[in-house]
């Protein structure tokens, strides 16, 4: 499904802002489980779903919207980490 990129609604690209955001009520947040600890324990959020990913693994997220110096600079630093890492191959970067 696409749902392409969004011009209206919140759009947060600090994680600690995300986080007052949903502490306020004003929806969902997809953060770590260690930056939402606190507010779970206060009660002021609490998990959609238990939590799955678990593991070394990474991701790397560039929207087919994004300008050409982001997608540039994720290959760069996909590039770099695969040279510094041969042996664990080119991943699943997507399209």
């Amino acid at each position: 499904m696409d749902v392409g990129q969004q011009d209206q609604g919140m759009n947060f690209s600090d994680p600690g802002l995300l986080l007052d955001a949903a502490c306020a009520g004003l929806g969902i947040a997809l953060v770590s489980q260690l930056l939402s600890r606190q507010a779970c324990a206060n009660g002021l959020l609490q998990p959609l779903v238990e939590p799955t990913i678990r593991g070394p693994n990474w991701a790397l997220l560039t929207h087919r919207d994004s300008e050409n110096s982001a997608r540039s600079f994720s290959d760069w630093l996909l590039r770099q980490l695969q040279a510094q890492n041969p042996e664990t191959g080119s991943g699943n970067n997507g399209p």
